[in-house]
């Protein structure tokens, strides 16, 4: 994925934090892209594959009070949790 600029391929779902950023669940870039409260572009993470940080047919994201960030994914069958998101 080319994270200099971020172009979505298929956005399936959306979190925000408690400063407002916006967390963008990309199927079809297999990424998490970042934005903050103005809707700028602050970085993107994550390649399709099976290893932590890594994402199968992402399904949905959540962000905890605490700041964690919880992702599903329909094609590992699994939830990841990033208790520091990029």
């Amino acid at each position: 994925m080319n994270r200099a600029k971020c172009k979505l391929a298929h956005a399936l779902a959306i979190a925000v934090d408690d400063a407002g950023n916006s967390y963008v669940a990309d199927t079809g870039n297999a990424g998490i892209h970042k934005f903050d409260a103005r809707g700028g572009y602050l970085g993107s993470w994550g390649a399709k594959g099976t290893a932590p940080g890594q994402f199968g047919r992402l399904g949905g994201v959540a962000v905890t009070a605490a700041g964690a960030l919880y992702t599903s994914e329909f094609g590992n069958a699994r939830v990841q949790v990033f208790t520091q998101p990029p």
